[in-house]
């Protein structure tokens, strides 16, 4: 798994970001300069394969109020898409995200850390599956 490694000015190593998955069964992979973060009236967090075209990205809308344990994708309040390469969005219809660690601030996500796996809708008769997600995330 890659990520970011942040150092110290000694340099020790602090935390590498991960956010990788399967996706119809291949390995997916977020840059390590693909992370970002957002906050609006929903928090954003978003990992890309480059920040350049063509990329595919997995993203999570969630609500302010979002806790650690499972949150059921696909509703209101947690809401996942799949971005793929032709820049279609596929959104969640079933799945779950399992927050172990939560931090947030004003700007978005301070960290976030768990698992996940979902389905998406139908466009143009092509879905998505995605599984075996991880993200372990920190500013």
């Amino acid at each position: 798994m890659t990520g970011t490694v942040k150092t110290t000015s000694t340099g020790a190593s602090l935390h590498t970001n991960i956010f990788d998955a399967k996706v119809d069964g291949f390995t997916w992979q977020s840059d390590k300069e693909g992370f970002s973060t957002s906050k609006s009236s929903l928090f954003y967090f978003e990992g890309k394969t480059s920040n350049s075209n063509p990329y595919s990205s997995v993203s999570f809308n969630m609500v302010p109020t979002t806790t650690i344990g499972v949150n059921v994708l696909g509703t209101s309040t947690c809401v996942a898409r799949y971005r793929d390469t032709l820049g279609y969005y596929f959104t969640a219809k079933t799945g779950t995200f399992n927050i172990i660690a939560i931090d947030t601030f004003k700007y978005g996500y301070k960290a976030l850390k768990g698992s996940f796996s979902f389905m998406t809708d139908t466009i143009s008769g092509k879905f998505h599956s995605v599984t075996n997600g991880v993200v372990d995330f920190k500013l």
